[in-house]
């Protein structure tokens, strides 16, 4: 249903844009319509950022075709043309352009060899044509049937936490019953968790756009890049442990070490999935609420500090020792990650409790 709103939407947009260019007396209409079909994308946030792009491409490439034509008029055309270009795109790249400078490309093409004589005309109607199509997609994406970036963004986080979860599970498991060496497949879902998080944060400026805030101090936009740091944090955490498993065979304190480590994942994967059905339905001004209470880690993992000086972890070999060290450190670092996540959270949230003393969770085997 969704994707037929989406498909209506930019039908109906595109053919009353369309209906109006040609009854209007000014020529070069047909550029509305094709702003309103470049710029209805997915989501609010990302039509306003595509239509910033198309209009400052525009300008910029107005500017370079006047320049260019009166600059370069002594040279061979050829050359004249490319070196126009090749400034539009080392300008569109210093002015953070993705797409807006293929708009002021097509600009200079067009103007220099099909408009050129009515350049006086053209150049100011290509712009009001543009600008005109941009504002009443923007408008239809906002007004009928509004699909926002803010929620996708957030439910997409959602999910994401949850798929982090299950990776973590299977770490637990691993912990547990030791396979005799790092997972073959370990590079797998971590690659799909990269892949994930990389999706969310090419999003980001849509959101930026929609709540109007590009110094990213909206509370909304801070609790989201807290998220995804915490996000990164634990795929690399995941990754680590995957990398670093440990070999059959231990005893003794090794075993409740091991036990210790898979208890601290098991209860940070527990918590994901507390976070994930809360921020992935946020109202569309409001933070989600945090948990009524703050995240503690397990009591074994809180009591491995005396295990460490046990002589069967002292007699053990150097490889195992290593690899206990390496998943020591990766556990401590998911333990503070999701402490500094939750502290944040009910920083920003409205009207939350702040946790109380002590129950940040931050303690050290």
């Amino acid at each position: 249903m969704p994707l037929i709103r989406a498909d209506l939407r930019l039908a109906l947009t595109a053919g009353l844009a369309n209906a109006f260019a040609t009854l209007s007396p000014l020529s070069f209409g047909i550029y509305m319509p094709l702003a309103v079909l470049a710029v209805c994308s997915g989501t609010l946030g990302g039509s306003m950022v595509l239509g910033q792009q198309r209009i400052l491409g525009s300008l910029l490439g107005m500017a370079l075709l006047l320049l260019g034509m009166k600059g370069l008029a002594g040279i061979s055309f050829p050359l004249a043309i490319a070196l126009t270009l090749g400034t539009l795109r080392l300008l569109g790249g210093l002015l953070g352009l993705e797409v807006g400078y293929k708009v002021g490309g097509f600009i200079v093409v067009m103007g220099w060899l099909v408009h050129d004589q009515q350049l006086a005309s053209w150049v100011p109607l290509r712009l009001f044509w543009t600008v005109a199509g941009i504002v009443v997609g923007v408008l239809s994406m906002r007004l009928l049937w509004p699909a926002r970036a803010l929620p996708q963004a957030w439910r997409q986080l959602g999910a994401m936490l949850g798929t982090i979860a299950s990776s973590l599970d299977q770490v637990a498991d691993q912990l547990e019953q030791p396979k005799g060496g790092p997972d073959p497949d370990g590079s797998s879902p971590v690659q799909a968790l990269r892949q994930q998080l990389g999706a969310l944060r090419g999003g980001l400026k849509a959101v930026q756009s929609e709540l109007g805030d590009p110094g990213r101090h909206h509370p909304q936009l801070r609790l989201m890049l807290g998220f995804q740091e915490a996000c990164s944090t634990l795929i690399t955490v995941v990754e680590g442990l995957l990398r670093h498993a440990p070999p059959p065979g231990a005893t003794g304190s090794l075993v409740a070490l091991q036990q210790g480590e898979a208890d601290l994942v098991r209860a940070v994967a527990d918590r994901l999935r507390q976070w994930a059905p809360r921020i992935a339905q946020p109202g569309a001004d409001s933070l989600a609420p945090p948990p009524p209470s703050a995240w503690t880690p397990p009591e074994s993992w809180r009591q491995l500090q005396p295990l460490l000086t046990d002589a069967t972890v002292a007699d053990t070999d150097l490889l195992r020792l290593r690899r206990h060290a390496t998943r020591l450190v990766l556990c401590g670092q998911a333990e503070r990650t999701m402490a500094r996540t939750e502290l944040l959270w009910r920083s920003l949230a409205p009207g939350a409790a702040p946790p109380p003393v002590g129950a940040s969770g931050r303690s050290r085997p």
